[in-house]
């Protein structure tokens, strides 16, 4: 079932959820509160994968903090099933990516473990990064929703010390 969506409020992301079955648009609209539509740059690959993308500040570090994806020419399940499988991720990102596995829990649930090749975290180290983050997908009409968060449980996470 569709909740609508409250706005995030930079500094109050306690409070706030995506939900479920939510369009781009709705989820556009409830992140403009801490994010400006003008801070994505485009960018384009040789191979025909374009998007935009937007960084953010994390203890020093720059990161990924949101990216919108164009797939030309494929099917939103075609998509789907690229996203899920994780010899594309590797291959896509394999200057970053070391190992990863994607794993079905459940009707259209799935959990992704993934190790980052050694790079500078926040402490300031250079090291192997684990995360395992769950995703789960609901089909609405002809394409699909993926929601995606950190599993802040799982006990390959790395963590900070």
């Amino acid at each position: 079932e569709k909740t609508p969506l409250k706005n995030l409020k930079y500094g109050d992301a306690d409070d706030f959820t995506f939900g479920r079955y939510q369009s781009p648009d709705a989820i556009d609209k409830a992140m403009n509160g801490c994010r400006s539509s003008t801070s994505f740059k485009k960018y384009s690959a040789k191979d025909g994968r374009e998007g935009f993308y937007c960084s953010t500040r994390l203890g020093g570090d720059w990161v990924l903090a949101e990216s919108k994806q164009i797939a030309k020419k494929c099917r939103p399940a075609e998509v789907l099933a690229a996203y899920l499988d994780g010899s594309n991720q590797k291959k896509w990102n394999e200057d970053k990516v070391q190992d990863i596995k994607i794993t079905r829990t459940g009707v259209g649930w799935y959990s992704q473990q993934m190790v980052l090749k050694p790079q500078r975290v926040l402490t300031g180290k250079t090291t192997v990064m684990r995360y395992t983050q769950l995703i789960r997908v609901d089909k609405i009409r002809d394409g699909y929703n993926a929601f995606v968060e950190l599993d802040i449980n799982a006990k390959t996470n790395t963590k900070q010390r």
